[in-house]
């Protein structure tokens, strides 16, 4: 018979229970931060184009040229607001003082911008940027006199609202992409950065704007979850249109945008580019004085003197305000050798900076050459006083002792000049020479000075009182040696 396997035993479903199931993660209940968000954020790009706008404006008036350029044009500057031009604690956050500042807050301002939107929606977002640009004046004004600009402390203002918000409604939100986080770190060393880099840069601002962004919000109420306020393309078309076709018309009718790029070869030290820019700036709008100082820097720092000359003069009967182009015109006067012309002009700059030490040494340097030693002693020392460190004072008071004979203070002088500032090893010889001549050793006071006058002839401009000096030394010295 043959063998017949066994039958299979009859299967039967298995009931699934459930404590035979790995338990169910928990879904977040949160939802993306970035949900319903426009990338089109009407109020800061309106912010964008008013800060560019402004920009350009300073550009073209000469905001940037000095101190008193800029608080002409409202920049943050304490004696102004308590005068009673408070309109400054406004203005100032929609200056600049640089194409590098510009640059970087409106990189921060965009990608803070689409988050505060998101959140506050545009009236709310408008609200938190002006109170965090009024509280970072204040603070700024509270620790330093100014002057001062930038949309920073408004800016930062923003992002003490955003920290606020996501710490507040955490349960309720995420960031989905955690690298925005430490861009906005960066960032924020960054515009830190800038603040001790430029000159009308104030980093108490920051802080105080950042102080108020965050204060704001703990009144104003956040939008968040309501549907997203994104802009049809027709709308997004009409706003691009009215904004950028009437500016586009002007830069190019006032030729702003060859100001702009004069501007910018300027910054980076492109001389022959940047002299066609402003050339082409200016003769599109004559009006445009500051090309005017712009191209005369270039042709001066050119070795042009003439043309520098020409350029700077104009601009200044013009724009009389302006400390750094006095002080270019009396360079120009100096390298002439026509000393009491470039004394009157380093007095009409200092009139406008009164405590700027390379000023203060111009002029009483200035004053050596035309044998005024008392109104050199007075410059040099207002310099002392001003800044105890400032070796040049020193060795220029040298040099006029000497002038009247007395050799010790001389040496003395020089020597402290020489020890305070390790560069100027020219000096060297100078000092040796009248240590030689005070002990009576004129044939090596002949070789020291004469050593002097080779060094020091390499960059005569900047040594020509103490050639001058070592020149009619050599003269009385020669016969004697002999």
């Amino acid at each position: 018979m043959e063998y017949q396997p066994p039958a299979p035993p009859e299967e039967r479903p298995l009931l699934i229970t459930p404590d035979m199931l790995v338990p169910a993660r928990p879904q977040d209940p949160r939802v993306p931060f970035e949900k319903g968000m426009s990338y089109f954020p009407l109020f800061v790009v309106l912010l964008l184009l008013a800060n560019a706008a402004a920009f350009l404006w300073e550009i073209a008036t000469g905001a940037l040229a000095d101190q008193q350029a800029i608080i002409a044009a409202g920049a943050l500057h304490r004696d102004s607001v308590l005068a009673g031009e408070w309109w400054r604690l406004f203005t100032a956050a929609f200056l600049h003082g640089g194409f590098d500042h510009i640059l970087g807050n409106s990189i921060f301002l965009y990608i803070l911008g689409l988050g505060t939107e998101h959140a506050f929606g545009l009236a709310r977002t408008a609200a938190i940027y002006l109170f965090a640009a009024l509280t970072g004046s204040l603070l700024s004004l509270a620790m330093s006199p100014g002057p001062a600009v930038g949309a920073s402390g408004a800016i930062f203002g923003l992002m003490g609202a955003l920290a606020v918000v996501f710490y507040r409604r955490r349960a309720d939100f995420y960031v989905r992409d955690r690298a925005i986080g430490a861009f906005v770190g960066l960032l924020a060393v960054y515009q830190i950065f800038i603040g001790f880099t430029q000159p009308f840069v104030d980093n108490w601002a920051h802080l105080g704007g950042c102080l108020g962004g965050a204060a704001a919000v703990l009144v104003i109420r956040p939008v968040l979850g309501q549907e997203s306020r994104t802009y049809s393309p027709a709308v997004k078309g009409l706003l691009a249109a009215a904004f950028a076709l009437p500016a586009a018309l002007w830069l190019f009718a006032a030729g702003y945008l060859a100001a702009a790029e004069a501007q910018a070869w300027f910054h980076y030290g492109d001389r022959p580019a940047a002299i066609a820019a402003a050339t082409r700036a200016i003769e599109k709008n004559p009006a445009n004085t500051y090309m005017l100082y712009i191209r005369g820097l270039l042709y001066t720092s050119n070795g042009q003197f003439d043309a520098g000359f020409v350029d700077l003069d104009a601009y200044l009967r013009l724009n009389p305000r302006s400390a750094h182009a006095f002080y270019v015109v009396g360079q120009i006067y100096y390298g002439r050798e026509q000393f009491p012309k470039a004394i009157e002009h380093y007095s009409q700059a200092l009139a406008l900076a009164p405590r700027d030490v390379n000023l203060l040494n111009s002029r009483g340097y200035a004053a050596i050459l035309v044998g005024d030693y008392a109104a050199a002693r007075a410059d040099f020392d207002a310099i002392i006083a001003i800044d105890p460190g400032y070796a040049p004072a020193y060795g220029n008071l040298g040099l006029i002792r000497a002038y009247q004979g007395d050799y010790p203070q001389a040496i003395e002088l020089l020597a402290k000049a020489r020890t305070m500032d390790a560069s100027q090893k020219v000096l060297d010889n100078l000092i040796a020479a009248l240590r030689s001549e005070r002990q009576g050793h004129k044939a090596d006071a002949t070789n020291r000075y004469s050593l002097f006058i080779s060094d020091a002839n390499k960059d005569r401009s900047a040594w020509l009182a103490e050639i001058r000096f070592a020149e009619a030394r050599l003269r009385a010295l020669r016969p004697a040696a002999k």
